[in-house]
């Protein structure tokens, strides 16, 4: 899930948050409840997230319902207009795949979509030295065939025309973006 200010009690909020989420809730990584995110999320703006989001996932495992029942509930706990579903399109199987189900869940519910690219560099020719890094992490020599990869080169930073060309049968998603941009 991607929490973001929309302004200064926003930002409050989501010190809390993330206090929370490291103090109290850490579990291999920081996490509050769904209660807790509730009782703090006023002047904040919710996206489903990527692969790893609990919208995402539940549609990867093939529960369409689970994945519309999480996406019901974020909604409810932002608020109309300040839970957006997040579609990605770093040219993996699984984004393709779940594409189609994202927007029917969004159609259903009336939530807004929005683009957004992961980003784990600056430039795309930044793409080896993150694997190199990755590497370094784990433990791992880059000539390891079982390791932890990144499957393609796109999880930069992109500019605006990048993502125009990987969205360009939907450009409503790219507004958006900029909507969420000048509201925060």
């Amino acid at each position: 899930l991607l929490v973001l200010a929309e302004n200064e009690e926003g930002y409050r909020n989501l010190v809390k948050i993330t206090s929370e989420a490291s103090l109290n809730g850490f579990y291999y990584k920081p996490r509050v409840s769904k209660r807790f995110l509730q009782d703090h999320a006023k002047g904040l703006i919710g996206l489903s997230g990527c692969l790893k989001g609990e919208v995402a996932e539940r549609l990867m495992e093939g529960k369409y319902d689970a994945a519309t029942k999480a996406a019901g509930e974020f909604g409810e706990i932002f608020g109309k207009n300040n839970f957006y579903i997040e579609v990605q399109n770093q040219g993996l199987g699984q984004e393709h795949k779940i594409l189609p189900d994202q927007y029917k869940i969004a159609r259903e519910l009336d939530l807004p979509v929005v683009a957004t690219n992961d980003s784990h560099y600056i430039c795309e020719d930044d793409s080896h030295a993150q694997d190199a890094m990755v590497c370094i992490q784990t433990g791992k020599l880059i000539s390891d065939t079982n390791r932890m990869k990144f499957q393609t080169n796109q999880f930069f930073v992109k500019s605006y025309e990048e993502m125009a060309k990987v969205f360009s049968d939907t450009p409503d998603v790219l507004t958006r973006t900029l909507e969420i941009a000048d509201r925060c």
